[in-house]
């Protein structure tokens, strides 16, 4: 057998706890996705301030949503908007990928209204980093249920 053969064999046998060793270590999460996932729980955590989500932005943050900008001020006015508006958020990460100062996501927003009432909304964004902080978010919103209203959810003010 080969040495590259043997090696895919190795490779192709491990776990992911496997992959996530390293000289009997675990790697960290990668500083950027490790950001990513701190300031979403934030976002989605309705009982947190929302001043925290400054922690985790540059000051002259900008966000794209479906062509609508948004400064870190209405950030944070979107972010109050839907705390008032829904009932609960999450954010589900299906795929992310960090690389030098930038990072992509695909995730899935599910929102619950007041009145009960379920979206399902697929995101696919690109951010660029400052440092440790996120300066740009450029995302893509595809409603998967719920209203088509709810395309707005993503620039709500």
């Amino acid at each position: 057998m080969t040495y590259f053969r043997k090696r895919a064999m190795f490779f192709s046998n491990m776990t992911s706890d496997d992959i996530q060793k390293i000289n009997g270590g675990f790697m960290p999460l990668e500083k950027h996705e490790r950001t990513i996932r701190q300031m979403f729980a934030t976002f989605t955590d309705f009982t947190s301030d929302i001043s925290e989500l400054s922690n985790f932005m540059t000051t002259d943050y900008r966000q794209f949503v479906d062509g609508q900008e948004m400064t870190l001020d209405d950030f944070r006015t979107h972010t109050t908007a839907l705390r008032s508006g829904l009932r609960k958020l999450d954010i589900s990460i299906q795929h992310i990928l960090c690389d030098g100062d930038s990072a992509a996501t695909v995730h899935f927003a599910r929102a619950t209204r007041h009145s009960g009432e379920h979206s399902l909304i697929k995101v696919i964004a690109f951010y660029r980093f400052r440092g440790a902080r996120i300066c740009l978010v450029d995302e893509l919103t595809h409603v998967i249920e719920g209203h088509h209203e709810d395309k707005a959810l993503g620039s709500l003010q």
